[in-house]
């Protein structure tokens, strides 16, 4: 069995373990037999549940990069890099059943080419970290852009809420790293 390099970890609000792992780190080729998956273990480290093909056996990930589990629908949402400057988010039902795949704006709204990089879950909504066009993308659970928020924040890289819905950014300025915390309206 090829090993596999952990990409992302979340801990559900039921102690289950989401691990988004990928055999070969810098392979992007879909065709290729490297394997991309999302494991759900229990809090023994037990496996639940393997995700990494569709119904049609079509390969669900390019490389499981964020996954964090949407608490009201219980769907698992995914930002899946699709090359070393893109991704993508894939959210994926509890029945296994692929809901939604949104890629981006269209290139005229945008600077760069969108470039995920954090991804959260706030009133039903996925809030993604484009770190190349430094914003905050607001989408619904159909996918569907609602809001981009444009944020004066170089060299972004991750985002959480906290338990008093404060949104927490950071970035990784090679010489200074900073947190910022602010409030979505």
């Amino acid at each position: 069995m090829q090993p596999l390099f952990p990409l992302c970890i979340y801990v559900t609000s039921t102690n289950d373990i989401l691990v988004g792992a990928i055999g070969e780190l810098e392979n992007y080729d879909m065709n290729s037999n490297n394997k991309r998956i999302v494991i759900t273990m229990n809090d023994k480290g037990e496996v639940k549940k393997e995700l990494s093909l569709d119904v049609n056996d079509v390969k669900l990930f390019v490389k499981p990069y964020r996954c964090i589990l949407n608490k009201q629908t219980n769907d698992l949402v995914v930002l899946d890099r699709t090359s070393g400057a893109n991704g993508r988010i894939v959210c994926i039902s509890p029945n296994d059943d692929v809901k939604v795949r949104y890629f981006e704006r269209s290139s005229d709204e945008l600077t760069y080419e969108f470039n995920p990089k954090g991804i959260e879950i706030a009133s039903n909504n996925i809030i993604l970290l484009d770190f190349s066009n430094h914003a905050l993308d607001i989408v619904n659970e159909e996918g569907v852009l609602i809001k981009s928020i444009s944020i004066d924040i170089n060299e972004i890289s991750s985002l959480a809420f906290d338990s008093f819905g404060q949104l927490w950014i950071g970035n990784h300025d090679k010489n200074n790293a900073e947190i910022f915390i602010t409030r979505l309206k």
